[in-house]
């Protein structure tokens, strides 16, 4: 089994390089293709690579999701992957989908999350049927299309598909992530007569790296005021000054890893002393906002043992009718819902509407249970190191969609991949580390 894997190291990379030369962003729906024609393409590409590979069971499901199954056995294994990616943002030294290899490492959008995995997944299934082991249980892997942006895939696949028996989902760290962080995703607008705009951030689930304002000031005006925690620029045009701001952008379950530039914008504008609606509702979003990434001046902030709260302003629209979308993305610990959390932000946002919102509850399996215990035991065998424990995380997994699901791998300890920034990238080491260890996941639960 593992030898063949070895043998397929060059086909394992340009099988992933194919798959991030697909776009697979969030796009508008067409026949066939609900979240985006790229979508589409990457969910067939992948069902027909597996299929090449000898899973023979391979089924697209209307274009929300697809899985490959094979294996004998009334229960089922699953292992949950995505396709889809967020946008590739500025600053890359590569380009985002035109994977390239610089020193052994892979770089590219998805190369982690979670298209390497995804492939790793495939090649590992077709390891074990190559050995022709005995199955217990089927294995299905399921390819969703729409984890980065509202988990439409997992809604149709629970509705018109069989729920897995047991799974994991190699899209978080290694050694095995048992407990997750609720997930609470709102959105806010405060309307009135405005003479500013402003636009930063794209994507609830990412820390904003850059924002853009229009302001009424001269340029000369603005170079004397301005105050900025990060670097910013201005430019000179017919309706006054436009600011940009530049941050670093990174996943909102990790906004120490990032410079929040929604933030940065609303402290630098504050400084302008803009005056009027536009200048109050500046001053109480700095106060309430500041740079806090934990909740910490609405008195969000707390702890257990699932970690801390992360706090995200992830997106900023304002234009001549006031705010229209100001979204966040917390995660909150186990001791408080997201209920709870939701509810005192909207009561320090004096003001503001609240016009959506979404949760996720929170995951948690029995550290005891056949598939966490399984799973340590292979990650043991794999590294060599005695008594690993489960882990808990602010990211949200395909996991949590699932009663019986956990995260398991493929994050190294004390590596940087880049996730959801410029630059990101996979081990090819790494990515093969990954393949044996998927295998002999299935090969312990199947």
């Amino acid at each position: 089994m593992h030898a063949w894997i070895d043998s397929k190291r060059e086909e394992i990379v340009q099988t992933i390089k194919e798959l991030i030369s697909m776009e697979s962003v969030m796009a508008e729906p067409s026949e066939g293709a609900p979240f985006g024609t790229e979508n589409k393409r990457a969910l067939e590409y992948a069902l027909k690579k597996a299929s090449e590979l000898g899973i023979e069971n391979c089924v697209d499901l209307s274009g929300y999701v697809g899985y490959a199954e094979t294996g004998n056995g009334d229960e089922m294994l699953g292992i949950l992957c995505h396709l889809d990616v967020v946008s590739a943002g500025n600053g890359w030294k590569t380009s985002p989908f035109e994977a390239t290899v610089i020193d052994g490492n892979l770089y590219g959008r998805g190369a982690m999350d979670d298209k390497g995995p995804a492939v790793a997944a495939m090649y590992a299934l077709a390891a074990v049927l190559k050995s022709k082991k005995e199955f217990k249980r089927r294995v299905r892997i399921i390819f969703g299309c729409n984890e980065e942006s509202g988990w439409g895939c997992m809604k149709h696949y629970k509705e018109n598909a069989e729920i897995p028996t047991l799974a994991f989902s190699p899209d978080a760290e290694y050694p095995v992530v048992n407990s997750e962080k609720g997930i609470l995703h709102t959105t806010y607008e405060k309307k009135f007569d405005s003479k500013i705009e402003v636009q930063a951030g794209t994507v609830i689930n990412v820390v904003p790296g850059t924002a853009s304002a229009i302001v009424p000031l001269e340029k000369s005006e603005v170079e004397k005021k301005a105050k900025c925690p990060l670097p910013f620029e201005i430019k000179a045009t017919d309706k006054g000054s436009e600011i940009i701001v530049t941050g670093l952008a990174a996943h909102a379950s990790l906004p120490e890893n990032g410079k929040n530039a929604v933030q940065a914008m609303l402290k630098l504008l504050n400084s302008l002393e803009l005056g009027g609606e536009d200048g109050e509702t500046i001053k109480m979003l700095c106060d309430k906002l500041g740079m806090d990434m934990h909740g910490e001046s609405m008195g969000l902030d707390y702890s257990d043992a699932s970690g801390r709260l992360t706090f995200n302003p992830a997106v900023l629209k304002w234009d001549k009718d006031g705010i229209n979308a100001l979204s966040f993305d917390l995660r909150c610990p186990h001791t408080k819902s997201c209920d709870e959390n939701l509810n005192l932000l909207t009561s320090e946002l004096c003001g503001f509407t609240a016009v959506s919102s979404s949760e996720q509850p929170a995951l948690f399996v029995d550290p005891n249970s056949e598939l966490v215990s399984k799973l340590l035991e292979v990650y043991s065998k794999n590294t060599g190191e005695k008594d690993p424990k489960p882990k808990s995380i602010g990211g949200g997994t395909y996991a949590r969609a699932f009663k019986n699901a956990v995260a398991f791998g493929c994050e190294r300890e004390g590596v940087d991949n880049r996730i959801h920034m410029p630059d990101e990238f996979i081990s090819i080491d790494d990515l093969m580390f990954n393949v044996h260890m998927i295998a002999d996941a299935i090969d312990a639960l199947s």
